[in-house]
């Protein structure tokens, strides 16, 4: 549990900064590209490390993108994550 709520507490940050304009401490605004870059950057990351579950990883990713880039901000990543997880078990 503690797991879904630290995914649902970061995805809403990346989406606040994102669409309110959030700059880091050195001045750089927090834009498309740079979480995107970043997004692209960790999952390559994890991907190396993780070895088997590359799929999941991809998932993972592909699904905080779509949830940090829309325009509204969604009640629940955990509901898309779930449905996900149940269709692949099938």
């Amino acid at each position: 549990m503690e797991d879904a709520a630290t995914a649902e507490i970061s995805r809403a940050q990346l989406w606040q900064w994102l669409h309110h304009e959030a700059r880091l401490e050195d001045g750089r605004p927090i834009d498309h590209s740079m979480v995107k870059m970043t997004i692209a950057a960790e999952t390559e990351r994890m991907i190396i490390r993780s070895g088997s579950v590359v799929n999941k990883v991809q998932q993972a990713s592909d699904l905080l993108e779509k949830f940090v880039f829309e325009k509204q901000l969604s009640d629940f990543l955990t509901l898309d994550a779930y449905d996900q997880l149940i269709s692949d078990g099938k």
